[in-house]
This record gives C-alpha cells, structure tokens and sequence, in this order.
C-alpha cells in the first residue's frame, strides 16, 4: 500500500494523447507499413 502511495506522489503532471484509428498513407500506396505513431512535448 505505502509503494502506491509513493508512485501517485512522485508522478510528472503531463498531457495525455489520445489517437484515433491509422489511416495509411498515400505516399506508400496505401500499403500498411506498421504502427509507428510518436509525440512529443514542447520541451523536447
């Protein structure tokens, strides 16, 4: 109980992201060329 309590005490406030579902591109002729989806934060 005390390492949960830990864990929500040392958590980084942040933004969630949310996607929606992968549509393919049209550069690559629509073919399927994986699960490659990244953000990233300003400070980066």
């Amino acid at each position: 109980m005390f390492a949960c309590l830990i864990s929500f005490a040392s958590a980084a406030l942040g933004i969630a992201t949310f996607y929606t579902k992968y549509v393919t591109s049209a550069c690559f002729g629509n073919q399927d060329q994986g699960k490659m989806i990244a953000a990233a934060g300003d400070t980066l």
